[in-house]
């Protein structure tokens, strides 16, 4: 739940990131393994330890102690991890904001309630369409529709006020104006907001067919998205990705300045869209690491924006310049459609 002392420290964050580097938001990789294997993403091998629940404490403490808002649990698939209920209790005893992505396959109504109840406050369901997709099993139909999961999210939400929205990576096999129209149709009917990332790196600039579905769905997004949209993305995500689509990078990031991710080995990825790993290790990161922007020496952002348009920092970006717009959608993952000012 989104307690009234997280809810100070991320405006205190928030205003004070305007003057300054700090760091904010925190992607933690608990896991590297995953259930599911979908063709775009760059989780692979399963054969990697994961972290022991001793590193993770450490490194949730350390998030808190540089000051940080919030954590997100990453994956792989988080949920495959049987000590996540201690990781969330950890977070939420640092009064960090905790967010989890998962593919929901896992999901159960017992531990939907529990992991609420111990403080999770945002939950993240990947889903690529309505239907099965041969380069994805995270479908609506499979995962909502003969199941309890979908009444007990309810239920978090009530109860504990958890927020819980929906997650589409579009690439060439998901961004059909088809598919996404049904995923939007069941996201209204159900009142849970969904947010879209863009994938350019799946798209090929050779193909006149992946040239095309590209703009038509960024186009008819930014088109549906606006203030009181059940898309939570601001209307200029899909303004910017179409500009990046024609060449224009976007102008800024937010990584190595005020978000960080963190490898299931404790060292410092490039940035969740690239997780490409750096030598230094997150505990060695402090306060001057952001101030002195020693990230962005691993890399030049420039040639970096050739080839993404990650929606976590450009979300992290918008939020931090536009705080009221964010409340709204906060309250719209917690409580449907209802806004409260």
């Amino acid at each position: 739940m989104l307690t009234k002392t997280k809810k100070k420290k991320l405006r205190k964050a928030i205003f004070k990131s305007k003057r300054e580097s700090i760091p904010i938001w925190v992607h933690l990789w608990i896991t590297d393994k995953c259930n599911e294997i979908c063709s775009y993403c760059h989780v692979k091998d399963n054969s990697t330890e994961d972290p022991t629940i001793s590193d993770l404490k450490t490194r949730i403490d350390h998030i808190s102690e540089l000051g940080a808002v919030g954590v997100a649990f990453m994956g792989g698939e988080p949920t495959l991890r049987t000590d996540l209920s201690d990781l969330i209790l950890h977070a939420d005893s640092n009064d960090l904001i905790s967010f989890m992505t998962t593919n929901g396959k896992l999901l159960t109504p017992e531990s939907i309630i529990g992991y609420s109840a111990l403080g999770l406050d945002i939950l993240e369901i990947s889903i690529d369409g309505y239907d099965s997709l041969e380069c994805s099993n995270k479908n609506i139909d499979q995962l909502f529709q003969n199941s309890n999961i979908l009444k007990y999210l309810n239920k978090a939400r009530e109860i504990y006020g958890m927020g819980v929205k929906f997650h589409m990576v579009l690439t060439p096999e998901t961004a059909s104006i088809g598919n996404v129209n049904k995923v939007i149709d069941y996201a209204k009917s159900v009142k849970i907001p969904i947010s879209f990332g863009f994938a350019p790196e799946t798209f090929s600039n050779e193909n006149s067919e992946h040239h095309n579905i590209k703009y038509a769905i960024m186009e008819k997004l930014e088109h549906q998205a606006g203030f009181f949209s059940i898309i939570i993305n601001d209307k200029s995500y899909f303004t910017s990705s179409n500009r990046f689509n024609r060449r224009y990078p976007p102008k800024s990031c937010d990584v190595g300045r005020h978000t960080l991710a963190i490898a299931s080995n404790g060292k410092v990825y490039i940035c969740s869209a690239h997780p490409i790993q750096t030598e230094t290790d997150f505990l060695d990161v402090d306060l001057d690491y952001f101030k002195r922007k020693r990230h962005l020496a691993h890399i030049e952002l420039a040639g970096c924006k050739k080839s993404c348009h990650s929606a976590c920092a450009y979300t992290t970006s918008y939020m931090r310049k536009h705080p009221f717009f964010c409340k709204i959608k906060s309250n719209m993952m917690g409580n449907g459609f209802r806004y409260n000012f």
